[in-house]
């Protein structure tokens, strides 16, 4: 009898354990799923109703993806994004300066379309597609999105996106300030330069600056 209890004790400690374990180390449920119907794309999203957008004559799905709350196509003519917030599916045209294959990003809610002429970033949380663009002699040196926070560094500045925010937000570098190096975690990243570190937050969705020590 005693060791009834006490193996029943034991798996109740055990599923504690677990329980905790998974919620500590489980990201954002997925809540989007793409269908491609061949003429039609179908976003299945959760606690919203289905979202469908058509592809127009001859267009083509080159690349599709579903990851947490955020859910991208690219096809030959647009880049399209939703997410359960959306007001359906959200879509920028492709121009020629973007390039034969621009890079895309995908975090459980943030997604980043990288081209050499300007950024494209969609908001799960805000269910807004925004753009930022690149100035003439601004290249992207580094580039990394995780869970609630996407960041892009040109020559020239940081942008960051997070979630819930909706628009981007910048950080100019100074004039002969050089970019090091760029970490991302599930909230918060870092960007590393030869004068400070820039820290961006999810929370706040705002940039703040530590100085690094005078040698």
């Amino acid at each position: 009898m005693r060791s009834t209890a006490a193996l029943a004790l034991a798996m109740i400690v055990l599923a504690g354990l677990s329980i905790r374990s998974i919620g500590t180390e489980t990201a954002t449920l997925d809540a989007v799923d793409i269908q491609d119907l061949g003429e039609e794309l179908l976003a299945i999203r959760d606690g919203n109703s289905p979202s469908r957008i058509r592809l127009e004559k001859h267009e083509k799905v080159l690349w599709s993806a579903a990851k947490g709350i955020v859910g991208v196509a690219l096809t030959d003519r647009r880049f399209l994004a939703v997410s359960p917030t959306s007001m359906g599916w959200q879509q920028a045209r492709l121009r020629a300066s973007d390039g034969h294959s621009p890079e895309v990003q995908l975090a459980a809610n943030v997604a980043l379309l990288i081209s050499p002429k300007r950024i494209l970033g969609f908001d799960g949380g805000s269910g807004r597609l925004s753009e930022s663009r690149l100035t003439p002699l601004e290249a992207v040196v580094a580039s990394e999105a995780d869970e609630h926070v996407g960041v892009v560094v040109t020559n020239r500045r940081v942008i960051g996106w997070a979630s819930g925010f909706g628009a981007p937000v910048e950080q100019l570098f100074t004039v002969h300030e050089s970019f090091e190096s760029l970490r991302v975690l599930s909230r918060t990243a870092s960007v590393r330069t030869s004068d400070r570190v820039l820290i961006f937050s999810s929370s706040s969705g705002l940039w703040r600056d530590e100085a690094l020590p005078l040698n």
